[in-house]
């Protein structure tokens, strides 16, 4: 990676920089060290870095994770733990951690149709129900059907 390619390079210090294919290929990255800056890369794994990093509390001790496990679209829970750093990161210890942790399978488009169904339902209900707060109340619903509010006394004083 050189300079003019990221406007960050000379104050960042993210172990896995999407720019630099050495550490893509050759790095790891624990949860308390920084990830890239730059918001103009649409790349998945960064967004599950930062993630990992807020889900964990940037615990150091949850072990450190390769480029191939941040890629997988698993579910980040609060007991996610890397690979351990004091052993060798090995393709098979890599492996078997991808196998402990499937990826999450996209939407069909059946759940994707009855989630659509069921928002427009809960806009539906929420229409409903902002129309009827308003036109229920009594003052209201008089002056749109045009009737005058009841006379009512002032202190003291007698209408008539």
């Amino acid at each position: 990676m050189s300079t003019p390619e990221c406007s960050y390079f000379n104050e960042c210090s993210a172990p896995l920089c999407p720019l630099d294919e050495a550490s893509l290929a050759n790095c790891a990255w624990f949860p308390d060290e920084e990830t890239c800056r730059r918001r103009d890369l649409a790349v998945g794994w960064i967004a599950r870095q930062r993630k990992i990093a807020r889900v964990v509390g940037g615990d150091p001790s949850r072990g450190c994770f390769t480029l191939e496990m941040i890629a997988r679209n698993f579910r980040v829970t609060s007991a996610l733990r890397g690979l351990d750093p004091d052993k060798e990161i090995t393709p098979d210890r890599v492996k078997a951690w991808l196998a402990a942790h499937s990826a999450v399978a996209p939407y069909s488009e059946e759940r994707k149709q009855k989630a659509r169904e069921f928002a427009a339902m809960g806009r539906q209900k929420k229409a409903a129900s902002d129309e009827l707060s308003t036109s229920e109340t009594p003052l209201l619903r008089r002056r749109e059907v045009g009737i005058d509010p009841p006379d009512i006394k002032l202190r003291g004083e007698a209408l008539g």
